[in-house]
């Protein structure tokens, strides 16, 4: 029922009379999604135009990079001092100022639409972000005189083991990340996905933790932005 009312509210329907909602059953409800869904589908122009925002092409193809590596090194460096330090309000900042959903968001919208070279674009850049935040944080980590003990520091440990409710917030997350990015009147709510599937923190955990010899940690901040990447 609180689903169905979702998709009520959502699509905007209004059903032929009392009558038809009265009557919705389980099959009705699981039409009218597909109708809505079927709705929320994006135009080619509009997907292109969108493209604009997801991959980084010409024009300014290198000036895109350039912003995108900035923000990326910048956004490692807070997260992994916000770590150290145990600062729940400034890890949100790094969250805030990361980059890396976009080319996530553009793996996703090139496989949907069987766009093969801006698919392999996306997944190149993002492995190189990968690399790029866990060896930043590792060099922090490395630099600072001491980091603290990291097994009773809760950003650490809130991070190496995840569970059930980890996946199910990096579903919904995910879920109202691609809503967002293609539906222009709530992408303003793509500050609230950010910070709800947090992609930096874990990565600048597995820095740190490597390079405190904390492997078993490390693994587990790895298994936690694997999480987040596939939802």
């Amino acid at each position: 029922a609180i689903a169905l009312g979702g998709i009520l509210l959502l699509s905007g329907l209004s059903p032929e009379g009392d009558e038809q909602i009265e009557s919705l059953d389980l099959d009705g409800a699981g039409t009218l999604a597909s109708d809505w869904l079927r709705r929320q589908r994006a135009e080619v122009a509009e997907l292109e135009a969108g493209a604009e925002g997801l991959f980084f092409e010409q024009p300014m193809r290198a000036k895109k990079q350039a912003s995108f590596w900035v923000m990326m090194v910048l956004a490692t460096t807070i997260a992994s001092f916000a770590v150290i330090q145990d600062s729940t309000a400034v890890v949100i900042g790094a969250m805030l100022v990361a980059p890396l959903m976009t080319p996530i968001m553009g793996m996703a919208v090139s496989v949907v639409n069987g766009w093969g070279h801006r698919l392999r674009d996306s997944t190149a850049m993002v492995a190189a972000a990968v690399v790029v935040a866990v060896a930043t944080a590792w060099v922090i980590a490395a630099w600072l005189p001491s980091v603290g003990d990291l097994t009773s520091n809760a950003q650490v440990t809130s991070r190496v083991a995840p569970n059930l409710l980890d996946l199910c917030i990096a579903l919904a997350a995910g879920a109202a990340g691609a809503y967002a990015t293609v539906n222009p009147r709530v992408s303003s709510s793509l500050s609230g996905v950010a910070i709800a599937v947090a992609l930096v923190p874990p990565l600048a955990v597995v820095g740190i933790t490597l390079e405190a010899g904390l492997g078993q940690e490390a693994g587990g901040a790895s298994l936690l932005f694997l999480t987040n990447l596939v939802c």
